[in-house]
This record gives C-alpha cells, sequence and structure tokens, in this order.
C-alpha cells in the first residue's frame, strides 16, 4: 500500500498574499459574528468512534483519526435554532451538534447538514443507536 501525506497550506506563501491566518482550538466567530467555527469538536458519546483507518504520521509516529477539528460551522437561525453543517465529522455528528450546542449556549437544532460518515461494516451497528439518543 502506498502512503501519500495529505496536502497541506503553506502559512508562509498564504501571508505573502496578504492572507491573515488566525488558528483557533476554541469555537470562535467569522462574518461579524454570524457565523460559529466549532473549532476542536469534543468527543464525548461512547458509540462514535472516528475513523480507525484514517491515520497521520505525526513526528515519525503514525497516530490513529488524530483530525480534531473537523471544520464544522454553526448559524443560530432567528426563532429556529442552529444550522449546523458537519464537514468532516470526524467526531461524528452527534458530537458536532452537541459541541455546536455548548459552544452556541443553543439547545433548539433547527437543521443539520453534512458528511455523517455512517456508511460501511464499521458504522452500521452504531446508526440505531445514534438514532434513539
Amino acid at each position: 500500500m502506498r502512503v501519500q501525506d495529505a496536502p497541506t497550506l503553506d502559512e508562509t506563501s498564504l501571508k505573502q498574499t496578504g492572507v491573515m491566518v488566525h488558528e483557533n482550538r476554541e469555537a470562535s466567530t467569522l462574518c461579524s459574528d454570524l457565523i460559529l467555527a466549532l473549532g476542536e469538536v469534543e468527543r464525548v458519546t461512547d458509540f462514535e468512534i472516528g475513523f480507525p483507518w484514517a491515520q497521520a504520521n505525526i513526528d515519525g509516529s503514525w497516530v490513529v483519526d488524530p483530525f480534531y477539528d473537523d471544520q464544522g460551522i454553526a448559524v443560530k437561525v432567528k426563532g429556529k435554532g442552529l444550522f449546523v453543517l458537519g464537514e468532516c465529522s470526524h467526531a461524528g455528528i452527534i458530537n458536532t451538534v452537541k459541541h455546536a450546542q455548548k459552544a452556541s449556549k443553543t439547545n433548539k437544532i433547527h437543521a443539520i447538514l453534512g458528511g455523517f460518515h455512517l456508511t460501511g461494516p464499521i458504522f452500521e451497528p452504531i446508526i440505531g443507536k445514534q438514532l434513539v439518543r
């Protein structure tokens, strides 16, 4: 099996074009506080296990699914609740929604959209658990 490094952003090149780079592990707001970027999603459920086949070489060691920044966002829709876009969802969509609720201090969910990664033999046994919680 051929292992290939994932592409990365070159911060120096970005800055040379005038881009301002802001790194945040915690949730933060964008667009005049209209959009909540979720940052690193807490993994609090016992049934969302990440991606055991996704690995990264970090400082010479292979680490199983070290991707905690799922790039999720949330928007509070007035009178409706949260619209959650769970992009990569390595932490799982339930963890992503719970994290969005905590970060936004909003419990009501209006809509959820995104990559749920709930296909294949690893995920099929846990889908029922997610639906009843």
